[in-house]
């Protein structure tokens, strides 16, 4: 039987939906075609206890994480030792920051027990979340050097990268038989570097629910509520005091308006901590913005991933600032809104929504308190009123088909070639698809300047910060093994001067010897 590992985050003690959601959906497809799984994890009781069984009803295997340092330079240094590790097969010494020798061997043999690779998708190949572009790296690195096939799917490549990670993830690139991305901006990184990769969708867009669902454990005091019939899914990570306020407002104006109730969804928290305040992830954000509203609000803590799924698929309409909720909404015909931070945020957003033509239904979170949240909601909600004709979800049928085919495809390409087929035809790219306009003239240009604005000075900040991480984890390694160096001199200087003190007692004895003879 075929063994492929499957690398993708999961076993956070913080429960990420998506991150969940893509490993899963990824490891059930490969289990349905008879691959025996290994799932990188980070914590294995964890996922064991999370994620169940196969498509088959066989439990998953799973392998520890190589995990790395934080700081860019221990992460850098560590990488470098684990290849000279693989280069020479003799364990280098290795600095405190780095992974014991025994983890290092158990990691490198874990790898090599698999027939074949595959990095499921995520937005952590960049600068931002640096030692998660390096565990994977390391996944990689491993494959290169025992001529392991590696297969990259359903990544977002960026924005933010130094140029050591950029070069680590351009060497982990390369060195794959097969790389999709998710959004057209990875894509146009991956042309702009001469890398062959397929524009494609995200690994959770096919997310299939188990039956029954799986969940969560919570304290005795938390519960997931009941959801009412129609209304919004919402779900925002972080937002300051005027911000709440103003989406306060703007779920009383959706109720009002268009009848929806508020559901807030987490996508992210520690359901061990579900109810501890300043623990609870997303529900956090989302009690403050509820205590200001009037209308009917339903606050879900992070749920597990088969029952955040259904809750997308049950809504009338979606607002977000993250992205697997419009991944979730979209795969089913839900119309969304994304609400983006930053250009990290932006880039993915765009990319998933570009796929099903509402490509303009986004807005800076700064422009929260102006106009144009409340109209691309009226717009969003106007797209599936059935009295104004065919609605979204009946006209995006055909694309929604076309997307979902597209990933089928890739990844039967993808079982293809690690059953040996090399001749196996490649998938095309996800073709590009009209727009729908959200806004008209003049706040379409309005909010399209605000989002260029975003994308420029969120790309700036978030350069300028990783240079400066780098130079200072840098300065840091820097200084420390100066000191190093400063006590290893120390200690020879001491043990020159104990030499020192010896031979002069020993020619002080043997002088006395001498004058007694």
């Amino acid at each position: 039987m075929t063994k492929v590992l499957v690398a993708g985050d999961i076993g956070q003690p913080v429960y990420h939906v998506g991150d969940e959601a893509m490993t899963v959906a990824s490891a059930t497809f490969f289990a349905g075609r008879g691959a025996r799984i290994v799932l990188a994890t980070r914590d294995e009781e964890h996922s064991r206890q999370l994620i169940g069984a196969g498509a088959t009803g066989e439990e998953y295997e799973y392998l520890p994480y190589l995990l790395f340092p934080w700081a860019p330079a221990q992460r850098e240094q560590t990488l470098e030792l684990l290849e000279e590790y693989l280069r020479s097969g003799v364990m280098p010494s290795l600095p405190e920051f780095a992974p014991d020798a025994t983890k290092i061997r158990a990691f490198v043999e874990g790898v090599c027990a698999v027939d074949a690779v595959v990095i499921s998708g995520g937005g952590n190949l960049n600068s931002r979340y640096g030692w998660l572009l390096y565990e994977r790296a390391a996944i990689a690195l491993v494959a290169e050097y025992r001529k392991i096939p590696l297969f990259i799917s359903g990544q977002s490549l960026g924005p933010v990268l130094s140029n050591t990670d950029a070069e680590v993830l351009e060497r982990m690139l390369r060195s794959a038989v097969a790389v999709a991305v998710r959004e057209r901006g990875s894509y146009a990184w991956c042309t702009e570097r001469g890398i062959e990769a397929l524009a494609g969708a995200d690994d959770a867009t096919d997310y299939a629910p188990h039956s029954p669902e799986l969940t969560l454990e919570y304290p005795e005091s938390v519960a997931v509520p009941e959801l009412p019939q129609r209304y919004v899914c919402v779900t925002i990570n972080n937002a300051d005091d005027e911000q709440a306020q103003n989406l306060a407002e703007l779920l009383e104006y959706t109720y009002q308006e268009h009848g929806l109730s508020t559901v807030f969804l987490s996508h992210m928290g520690n359901p061990a901590q579900a109810a501890v305040a300043g623990e609870r992830g997303d529900y956090e954000v989302h009690a403050r913005i509820a205590e200001q509203m009037h209308t009917p609000a339903t606050l879900v803590p992070i749920t597990h991933a088969d029952a955040a799924v259904r809750i997308h698929r049950g809504a009338a309409l979606t607002l977000t600032s993250r992205y697997h909720p419009a991944v979730f909404g979209l795969a089913v015909g839900v119309p969304v809104v994304a609400l983006v931070p930053d250009a990290f945020t932006e880039m993915r957003l765009t990319g998933v929504m570009k796929h099903y033509g509402v490509g303009e239904f986004i807005t800076p979170l700064e422009m929260l308190g102006t106009a144009i949240p409340s109209l691309l909601l009226d717009a969003a909600v106007q797209l599936n009123d059935p009295e104004l004709g065919a609605t979204f979800t009946e006209l995006q049928a055909p694309r929604r088909a076309e997307v979902l085919g597209a990933l089928a495809e890739w990844r039967q390409y993808v079982w293809e070639r690690i059953s040996g087929n090399d001749e196996a035809r490649e998938p095309q790219n996800l073709p590009k698809v009209h727009q729908v306009e959200a806004l008209n003239e003049p706040l379409r240009g309005v909010n399209r300047a605000a989002r260029r604005l975003l994308r420029r000075t969120s790309l700036e900040a978030g350069n300028e910060w990783a240079l400066s991480d780098r130079m200072h984890s840098w300065e840091e390694a820097r200084r420390h093994e100066i000191e190093g160096k400063v006590r290893e001199i120390a200690g020879l200087r001491e043990r020159a001067e104990a030499a020192e003190r010896k031979l002069a007692e020993y020619q002080g004895s043997l002088l006395k010897r001498i004058l007694r003879r």
